[in-house]
């Protein structure tokens, strides 16, 4: 449970990326700072809130909800009956895959706090998940008569998860209007801008689609996989500029998936960038040795670099963003 918090100056990490420094000589550039914890011998209400606390870490900004689970449950031996505990359990639950023990969970935090209008939009989602959709409908009928009118940190998830239980739904409209209502609350905030744009992307809107997705961009998301799916769809709507620079992003905190580097080198060939698409390709294939796009993407990269005699004006772009 203890934390380990490094610095390393970009020059460093993008040799050691890059294959030019090995991991001993790398290591001797980091500052390393070992984060010791324990939880503070307080009453027991004050311990289970720092078991909370550790366990979201855990689970929000390193997806591990093994660990995650851990300490939430650490956290329930010392406050069975709170609503952060059982809430955080439910949400931990269902992202492993454990649809019913969500749902009893988050029946359990509904009878013991009927008015936190938390419970309903995940629950909604849960059920969904289960293939009840009256019971969905119901649990976000009793949303909307509880939630808050003006912004609120709970309040922002809250209705974020709602409007993605409409699109779920079916009811995309109604989505529509609560991301429209997430966004004149939260505009500072790339997920609401990104959401609404898929419901005009699936409709056929595609201007509406576009400034969407820019915006979102724009915003600076920090959930890697959003950023892959941004790239996608920027590609989709024919801007490979701004989708090159989503999957950049997307690779920038450590998403390595491939598609990655079969969007990013798509996106610089239709840029004529083609020594960058071709490192972004070479990159990938040392990850996806086998993988039939990327090799289709050589081929047809290299293929074009020497038809049109192209030599090199200076090194690739790096594939992660280096603007701090």
């Amino acid at each position: 449970e203890d934390m380990v918090r490094a610095e390393a100056s970009v020059k460093d990490i993008r040799r050691f990326i890059e294959e030019k420094q090995d991991l001993e000589a790398f290591a001797e550039s980091v500052k390393f700072e070992v984060v010791a914890w324990e939880p503070a011998a307080a009453g027991k209400k004050d311990r289970a809130r720092q078991y909370l606390e550790r366990g979201r870490v855990f689970a929000n900004e390193k997806r591990n909800y093994d660990k995650a689970l851990s300490l939430f449950e650490q956290a329930e031996t010392l406050a069975p009956e709170d609503y952060d505990v059982q809430f955080a359990l439910a949400m931990t639950h269902w992202a492993l895959g454990r649809n019913d023990e969500a749902i009893r969970r988050l029946e359990k935090a509904r009878d013991a706090y009927p008015e936190e209008f938390r419970t309903y939009p995940a629950m909604a989602r849960c059920l969904l998940s289960a293939n009840r959709r009256s019971d969905a409908l119901a649990a976000l009928s009793k949303f909307d008569s509880l939630q808050p009118a003006g912004a609120d940190r709970y309040h922002q998830a809250a209705l974020y998860q709602a409007a993605q239980a409409h699109i779920d739904l079916g009811k995309v409209r109604r989505a529509a209007e609560l991301l429209t209502a997430y966004i004149r609350l939260y505009p500072a905030d790339a997920e609401g801008h990104y959401l609404l744009g898929k419901i005009f992307f699936n409709s056929g809107d595609k201007k509406q689609a576009l400034a969407a997705f820019r915006r979102s961009l724009s915003l600076g998301p920090d959930d890697s996989w959003m950023c892959q799916d941004l790239g996608w769809h920027l590609a989709s709507l024919k801007d490979p500029a701004s989708a090159a620079d989503a999957y950049r992003t997307s690779y920038t905190p450590g998403n390595r998936d491939v598609s990655v580097f079969v969007g990013l080198s798509y996106c610089y060939d239709r840029l004529g960038k083609f020594f960058d698409a071709k490192h972004v390709v070479i990159e990938g294939m040392k990850r996806f040795p086998d993988n039939s796009e990327l090799e289709k993407n050589f081929r047809a990269i290299h293929r074009t670099i020497v038809k049109k005699g192209l030599r090199p004006a200076g090194p690739p772009t790096p594939i992660e963003l280096t603007q701090s």
